[in-house]
């Protein structure tokens, strides 16, 4: 279910729906960032993705949220799985 709903929300990064973004951004960003701590690996990169397909497509955003998802991007790196790593 997490896995199909990020790739729906991977699919409308990528388009112009600023709408949503302004109204739905911080809840979509925080939700992002808890499901990096997911058990799943292929859950966590995922998440990843859509974050950075995000950060690509709407960087003004990420203006004050930007130490939050520094650190947490940070610790995924940490992870022992190669495709989160990635």
């Amino acid at each position: 279910e997490r896995k199909g709903a990020l790739l729906e929300l991977l699919k409308i990064t990528r388009e112009d729906s600023l709408g949503v973004w302004e109204e739905h951004f911080k809840t979509i960003l925080l939700l992002l960032l808890e499901t990096l701590g997911d058990k799943d690996h292929s859950i966590r990169a995922l998440a990843l993705r859509v974050l950075r397909e995000i950060l690509r497509n709407q960087p003004a955003r990420f203006k004050n949220y930007a130490e939050l998802t520094i650190m947490k991007t940070l610790e995924a790196h940490k992870d022992s799985h190669k495709e989160v790593v990635r």
